[in-house]
């Protein structure tokens, strides 16, 4: 109906003195379908508007992703490495523990050959 009423109002601009002097319904119609177009292409701009923002918001959206992405992928790097460092520092310690153990017999070890040498000793001596 509107295309109607806009073809109807081009119709009548592109011959106005046909029809307008003799039918003022088609001045109004005329009018009408004037202030129905500017409506519309006023709609149309502020639609145009809200869809430039809701683009720019998306693609500040996007980017903010794609850095959250990024963030993610170096924070995984990490934590690997830490998990590495992790496991080769309880592999240390473990080592280390065994060391210790086996200084710690050889320790006994060798308390026992000085506590027989000195009974030794003081058997021989006295």
């Amino acid at each position: 109906m509107l295309l109607r009423e806009r073809d109807q109002g081009l119709n009548a601009c592109e011959h106005p003195s046909e029809g307008l002097e003799t039918n003022p319904s088609s001045y109004l119609q005329v009018s009408k379908a004037g202030r129905r177009e500017r409506k519309l292409e006023k709609e149309v701009g502020e639609l145009r508007k809200a869809l430039q923002e809701k683009t720019t918001a998306i693609e500040k959206a996007d980017a903010e992703l794609h850095e959250a992405q990024r963030q993610i992928v170096e924070l995984r790097a990490l934590q690997l490495k830490e998990e590495q460092r992790s496991k080769d520092t309880i592999r240390k310690v473990e080592r280390l523990q065994k060391q210790l153990s086996q200084l710690q017999r050889e320790n006994r070890s060798l308390r026992e050959q000085l506590a027989e040498m000195e009974k030794i000793g003081r058997e021989r001596m006295g």
